[in-house]
C-alpha cells in the first residue's frame, strides 16, 4: 500500500424506521472498506447486511491470502490480486446469505446491496452490487464511481422514458435489480481507479443520496476538508434533516501522502495459482525500511524466473445450498439430494435403480462416483468439487433436510 490513509464511518437509523439494517466495516490497515444496505422482512436486512460484512472481510482479509488456496470462482486473472481477493468476497458473501436465507423462515428473501473499496498500490479498487455508491472528489470535483443497480436507472439507460415518465414511477423507483443474497450467483460491478494525494472517496447507502444532492455533499466535503468524523457526522445530519426516511451510512477515506516505506500486502504464494516469472507486483512481502526495496524486488524475480510455472485446472464453482430429502422408492432408508439454483430445483443423485441403498451416504456417493456401469452425474460431480464451503460441506455428510422457498414443508415425510 502505497499511500497513507484516514478514514471514519457513521450510521444512524433516520426518523422514519425503528431499526438499523445498514452495516459497514473498516479495516484501514489492510486497506478494506465496506458498507451494505441490507433489505428483507422480519428485520432480516439486518442479518443479511451484517453478514455480507463480515464475511467479505473474512474472504479478503484471511481466506484468500491463506496458503494452499484455491480460487472457487472464475476471475479475471489480468486484474491485481486484491481486486479478484474483492469480487471473490462479494460473490462468497452472496453464497453464505443465499444459503443462510434458506435456513429459517423469517430470512427468506433477504439480501443486501455492497458497496467496497480495497487498496491496489497505488489503484483504488471499487466493486458494488446495488443502488448504494460510492464517491471521490479530487480537486474540486466530485464524481460518481458506481452505477446504480435499479429500476428507475435501467429504464434511464434504454432511453425510452423522458425524466418526468422516470418521476411518475412513485415507488417503484427503489426496486432495485442486483442484490446479495437473492439468488445463487451474482454478478459484480468491479473498476479499478487511480488514486494521489488528497483524494477523498465517499462510500454512502440510498439513505444519504436520496435526500442530499449530489451538490451539498460536494459542498460539505470541501468545507470539513481533512476533519473526516465531523464531515460524517454533517452529512447524517442533513439527511436527517432532510426528512431521514432511511437509515443513512458513510464511510469515508481520505489518501494522504506517501507511506515512509512501499510494500504490497499480499499472501504468500498459494498452491494451485499461476504466477507470472517475469510479474513481482504480487509477491512483494512488507520489508523492514532499512532494506532497499529494489533489492527485494531483483531478488523476487530471480527467484520466480528460476520456478516452474504452477500449473491448474479450472476453479471449482462456488458453492450452492444442498437439499436432502427421502427417497419414496426405497421407504425413505437412503437421502436423495436435491440442490437448489435460481432456475429451479434438480436431483443431483438421478434415478434410484442402480444405487446403493445399503450403504451411508458419503460411502453411496463415492460408490455411485466409481461406478463404471453408471455415468457419472455432472451435478453430482459439481457438488462434490463445491465442497470449500464449510457450510455445504457439512449438508453434504449429514444430509439433514432444511426448508428453502418454494417447498411445501408441511407435505414432508418424518422418516426424511
Amino acid at each position: 500500500m502505497k499511500y497513507q490513509l484516514f478514514s471514519t464511518g457513521r450510521t444512524d437509523v433516520g426518523r422514519k424506521r425503528n431499526h438499523n439494517e445498514d452495516a459497514y466495516g473498516i479495516h484501514e490497515g489492510n486497506g478494506l472498506f465496506v458498507m451494505c444496505d441490507g433489505m428483507g422482512g422480519h428485520a432480516s436486512g439486518e442479518v443479511a447486511s451484517q453478514l455480507a460484512v463480515e464475511e467479505v472481510a473474512q474472504f479478503y482479509n484471511s481466506l484468500c491470502r491463506e496458503e494452499g488456496f484455491e480460487w472457487p470462482y472464475e476471475l479475471d486473472h489480468d486484474r491485481p490480486f486484491n481486486a479478484r481477493a474483492l469480487e471473490g468476497a462479494i460473490r462468497y458473501a452472496n453464497d453464505r446469505i443465499f444459503v443462510e436465507s434458506m435456513k429459517k423462515a423469517e430470512l427468506e428473501g433477504m439480501g443486501t446491496t455492497v458497496c467496497a473499496l480495497a487498496v491496489s498500490d497505488e489503484e483504488m479498487v471499487v466493486a458494488h452490487v446495488g443502488d448504494s455508491r460510492v464517491y471521490r472528489l479530487r480537486d474540486g470535483e466530485l464524481s460518481q464511481l458506481t452505477e446504480d443497480h435499479s429500476l428507475i436507472n435501467h429504464y434511464r439507460k434504454l432511453g425510452n422514458l423522458t425524466e418526468e415518465e422516470l418521476e411518475a414511477l412513485g415507488a417503484r423507483k427503489n426496486v432495485i435489480v442486483r442484490a446479495l443474497g437473492l439468488k445463487d450467483e451474482v454478478e459484480v460491478d468491479v473498476a479499478l481507479e487511480d488514486m494521489c494525494p488528497g483524494d477523498v472517496f465517499l462510500v454512502c447507502s440510498d439513505g444519504l443520496t436520496d435526500l442530499v444532492g449530489d451538490s451539498v455533499i460536494l459542498a460539505t466535503l470541501q468545507d470539513y476538508d481533512e476533519d473526516l468524523d465531523g464531515c460524517a457526522e454533517e452529512l447524517v445530519r442533513l439527511a436527517n434533516d432532510g426528512g431521514g426516511k432511511d437509515n443513512i451510512t458513510v464511510v469515508l477515506v481520505r489518501v494522504a501522502g506517501e507511506m515512509g516505506r512501499d510494500f504490497e500486502w499480499i499472501p504468500t504464494i498459494p498452491d494451485g495459482y499461476r504466477v507470472d516469472p517475469m510479474d513481482d507486483s504480487e509477491m512483494r512481502s512488507p520489508v523492514a525500511s532499512t532494506v532497499p526495496i529494489d533489492e527485494v524486488i531483483s531478488g523476487v524475480q530471480e527467484a520466480l524466473q528460476s520456478a516452474d510455472t504452477i500449473e491448474t485446472d479450472t476453479p471449482p464453482p462456488p458453492p450452492l445450498p444442498v437439499q436432502a430429502e427421502a427417497d419414496e422408492e426405497d421407504g425413505g432408508s437412503r437421502k436423495r439430494l436435491k440442490i437448489v439454483v435460481s432456475s429451479g430445483e434438480v436431483d443431483l443423485l438421478g434415478p434410484s435403480e442402480d444405487t446403493h441403498p445399503d450403504l451411508p451416504l458419503n460411502e453411496s456417493i463415492a460408490a455411485e462416483d466409481n461406478d463404471p456401469s453408471e455415468p457419472e452425474s455432472p451435478y453430482l460431480r459439481a457438488v462434490r468439487k463445491r465442497t470449500f464451503d464449510p457450510e455445504l460441506r457439512g449438508m453434504l455428510s449429514n444430509a439433514k433436510p432444511l426448508a428453502y422457498p418454494g417447498r411445501d414443508n408441511s407435505e414432508e415425510d418424518d422418516s426424511a
